[in-house]
C-alpha cells in the first residue's frame, strides 16, 4: 500500500472510531474488505479499556478460522494490536455457539462480520444477553437484514468498496468466477438441508421454520473447507 492509501485508510479508521465513539460507543460500522475492520475494533476496545476499565469482552464471528487462525484470524490481530491486558480479557466464540448463551453479561460485543448473524436464531446472542458497549462490523449488510441490525446497534459509519476505491485505500475491483467442486461430505450436508427445505415448504410451515433452514443451508457454504482451500490455491 503506497503512501497516499495509507494514509486515506487511516482517515477513514479516524472518521469511523469518531462515529463510535459520538454513539456512546453502541453502534454498527459498514466497511469494506481490505478497511481494517480488526484493527478498528481493537482500537475502541483498548480505548474502553483505559477509558473505563472494562473487564469482560465478548468476540463474536461467522466462522472458526476467523475465531481461532493465529495468521489470519482475529487472534492474530490482538497479537498485533491489542495490548497484553486487553488479550486477557477477550473471549471468542462462534455466533452458532453463542447464540445458545443466555443470561450472561458483558461490559463490551465485538461482533465481527455482523451480517452472519442477522437471523432468527443468531441474533438472540445480543437480545439474551446484557452488553453494556456494543461495537458491531461487517462488509456487507443485504437490504432485508438492515432493520433487524439497527435494532441492536445503529449504522453510525459506511465505508463502501465503491468509496475505498475512490480515495484510494483499496484498488479498482476486478471480478473473475472461478468454479469448483465440493467435497462429498459437503455435499451431503448441502443436500440434507435441501430436502429439509423443500419438505418445509411442501408442509407449508411457517416463514419463519422456512428462514431458519434456509439460514442453516447459507451457513455450510459460508464455512465449506474446500472453499477455503481453493482460495488459498487462487491467493
Amino acid at each position: 500500500m503506497d503512501f497516499n492509501a495509507l494514509q486515506e485508510r487511516v482517515k477513514m479508521q479516524n472518521e469511523a472510531k469518531d462515529a463510535i465513539r459520538k454513539a456512546n460507543y453502541v453502534g454498527a460500522l459498514l466497511i469494506t474488505v481490505g478497511g481494517g475492520k480488526g484493527k478498528i475494533i481493537i482500537d475502541l476496545a483498548q480505548e474502553l479499556l483505559d477509558k473505563y476499565k472494562i473487564k469482560r469482552i465478548l468476540y463474536v464471528c461467522d466462522n472458526r478460522r476467523l475465531r481461532d487462525s493465529t495468521i489470519e484470524g482475529f487472534p492474530q490481530e490482538l497479537q498485533k494490536w491489542a495490548s497484553p491486558e486487553l488479550r486477557k480479557l477477550v473471549h471468542c466464540e462462534c455466533y452458532q455457539t453463542a447464540y445458545k448463551f443466555k443470561d450472561q453479561e458483558y461490559d463490551l460485543i465485538l461482533s465481527d462480520e455482523a451480517d452472519f448473524a442477522m437471523t432468527p436464531e443468531y441474533c438472540k446472542v445480543f437480545f439474551n444477553n446484557k452488553f453494556r458497549f456494543k461495537l458491531l462490523v461487517t462488509g456487507t449488510l443485504s437490504p432485508s437484514k438492515k432493520q433487524l441490525l439497527e435494532s441492536i446497534a445503529p449504522i453510525v459509519y459506511k465505508f463502501t468498496t465503491t468509496h475505498a476505491e475512490q480515495r484510494g485505500v483499496v484498488n479498482k475491483t476486478a471480478y473473475y468466477m472461478y468454479n469448483y467442486r465440493m467435497t462429498e461430505s459437503e455435499s451431503r450436508e448441502y443436500r440434507k438441508w435441501t430436502m429439509a427445505i423443500a419438505k418445509a415448504i411442501a408442509a407449508e410451515k411457517p416463514p419463519n421454520q422456512i428462514n431458519f433452514l434456509l439460514g442453516k443451508r447459507k451457513e455450510i457454504l459460508y464455512t465449506l473447507e474446500s472453499s477455503y482451500i481453493h482460495v488459498r490455491k487462487v491467493m
